[in-house]
């Protein structure tokens, strides 16, 4: 499992970390902002470090086996007192914040040195990459280690979860409320790994074998903290999916229109910026993709102004009672009796023959927006096609 998930989620960490540091360049040091590079590092080394090839690599560097798990362990520590500091920079007021962040600072700071000296002490000799804490379980040093370590990570995860629910309630952005929705998910979730963590300290003494709940642990600590990464990142990246999916929308009307534009725009070229053209970059192109749709539409609607002068009356009451004996009604009706009178348009259009009494071109429903004027005219657009 460390070897699929912990690569995973610190490519993730770090690819935050990478973004983040790009926000740091161009603005003067925001305190929240570090304290975002500050999650993104921690988490990404801690999940590394967690990595069974990564933890043997780094015993053989060091030269003290086993060191990979204090190292991670140190930085979860300061992780999620990187998100609590971050949390308070948002939720209180700049002294309050500072003043709050400096007593938790120093408290951590002493945390941390308990635990390397406990480390230490308990002296763990034997490589255990995947179930150190279970292996070590017997000795008073890991159990005290372990449960101060667990103390932390527990009370760091319930105020975490608390403060993102609070602030996620007049966070005013939709993404950045979701996100910290899902921290506090990812919070909670961690605490099962707590859980399991204080059992193997006391499945000890008790005479029990924790090893068949060492997978359950590692999935909670993996999949809560992966949580957290997405929530963090979430307010980064989610508003860009939107505006992909916008895009693409936009791409698939803009190409959508092609079959009824293009006849229309090669009869009237005096309405369109750009000369009707089949070349494979102006089809795929999604460069100013809103502007040019915008153009399209307002062209269509040109090219009917032009082509009104050669609608023959008698084509509506033709078109009108051919397509309501096959069955068509409302707005399909409609968009097919003004295909038919476009037409018929550009061909007396080819053969230069205005008609004598020219009837209205086309009567769409009740467009409001540009999204209501681009729907009808895709409707116009398939039955023209």
């Amino acid at each position: 499992m460390n070897e699929l998930i912990h690569p995973f989620c610190a490519l993730i960490a770090f690819a935050g970390l990478i973004y983040k540091l790009g926000h740091l360049r161009l603005r003067t040091p925001d305190p929240a902002v570090i304290a975002l590079c500050l999650v993104f590092a921690f988490s990404g080394l801690s999940f590394a470090m967690s990595t069974p090839v990564v933890w043997l690599a780094t015993t053989q560097l060091f030269g003290v086996p086993n060191i990979a798990s204090l190292i991670s362990d140190v930085c979860v520590v300061l992780l999620v007192t990187s998100e609590l500091v971050l949390l308070l920079v948002w939720t209180r007021r700049p002294k309050d914040a500072l003043r709050a962040s400096a007593r938790l600072l120093i408290v951590r700071a002493i945390v941390v040195g308990v635990l390397i000296t406990l480390f230490f002490m308990l002296d763990p000799v034997n490589e255990q990459s995947t179930d150190f804490f279970v292996y070590y379980a017997h000795s008073p040093y890991c159990a005290a280690y372990l449960l101060i370590y667990i103390a932390v990570d527990t009370v760091s995860a319930i105020r975490i979860s608390h403060l993102c629910w609070q602030f996620a309630r007049s966070a005013g952005r939709y993404w950045l409320a979701a996100g910290l929705r899902l921290v506090a998910i990812g919070s909670w979730t961690t605490l099962g790994y707590c859980v399991i963590r204080t059992a193997d300290v006391i499945g000890y003494h008790l005479g029990l074998d924790m090893h068949g709940a060492e997978p359950i642990a590692l999935l909670c600590g993996a999949v809560g903290a992966a949580a957290k990464l997405v929530g963090w990142t979430l307010p980064g990246w989610a508003p860009m999916l939107g505006t992909a999916r916008r895009r693409l929308r936009q791409y698939r009307a803009y190409r959508g229109l092609t079959p009824l534009w293009r006849p229309l725009a090669t009869a009237a070229p005096q309405v369109a910026m750009v000369t009707p053209s089949g070349t494979l970059l102006s089809t795929l192109t999604l460069a100013d993709i809103e502007f040019r749709l915008y153009r399209r539409v307002i062209e269509i609607r040109d090219s009917y102004l032009y082509l009104a002068q050669f609608c023959l009356p008698g084509v509506l009451a033709d078109a009108t009672a051919r397509h309501r004996a096959a069955g068509l009604t409302g707005e399909e009706l409609a968009a097919a009796i003004e295909a038919d009178q476009l037409r018929a348009a550009l061909a007396a259009h080819r053969r230069a023959e205005p008609a004598p009494d020219p009837a209205d071109l086309g009567s769409p429903p009740a467009a409001t927006t540009m999204a209501d004027e681009t729907s009808w005219l895709l409707r116009v657009s398939r039955s023209f096609a």
